[in-house]
């Protein structure tokens, strides 16, 4: 086996892997929060990263049949969802080439400081069952949410008036 390449994404918002915290999209990629998959509520997105794929199969889902392999981590390997390879009905070949990640497998994740994406940065916090049924709009309405520590940051040799206003609040 060969040297694991994950890729990292610089970026305020993204998900990530729930057990490994290995990135995964940028919240800007997010399709859709209205889909479900065999764990619950499910989020559809494009250019997904870090993963590996299963074989092709082809799945009746309530919305017709769809040809999908099923994702995992690259990191841990832990089943995140499937992507959408063919749509056999017209009205879903928008879905081709989009990815399912469930909710019960993905954490998102905030950065104060985009280029601060160490994990020893990050401060997780749970989000309530109200924060979850929010709006697809809402750009905090998902399964974490984590901010970057001034303490943590500072630690690091990171410096600036974002960390000051942030110690003092």
């Amino acid at each position: 086996m060969g040297r694991l390449y994950l890729e990292y994404i610089d970026a305020k918002r993204i998900y990530c892997c729930k057990k490994c915290y290995c990135h995964l999209v940028d919240k800007k990629k997010l399709i859709s929060k209205t889909f479900w998959g065999s764990s619950g509520k499910a989020f559809l997105f494009r250019d997904v990263l870090n993963l590996d794929y299963g074989p092709e199969k082809d799945k009746s889902m309530m919305t017709g049949l769809h040809t999908v392999k099923d994702i995992s981590c690259k990191n841990c390997r832990k089943q995140l969802g499937w992507t959408y390879v063919k749509a056999f009905e017209p009205s879903q070949k928008y879905k081709e080439g989009s990815f399912i990640l469930e909710r019960a497998f993905v954490s998102k994740v905030t950065f104060n400081e985009p280029e601060l994406l160490n994990e020893s940065d990050i401060e997780f916090d749970e989000l309530s069952e109200k924060d979850e049924e929010s709006s697809e709009d809402d750009e905090y309405g998902s399964t974490v949410a984590g901010t970057v520590r001034a303490t943590s940051a500072r630690s690091r040799g990171y410096s600036g008036a974002a960390l000051d206003n942030q110690s003092n609040q």
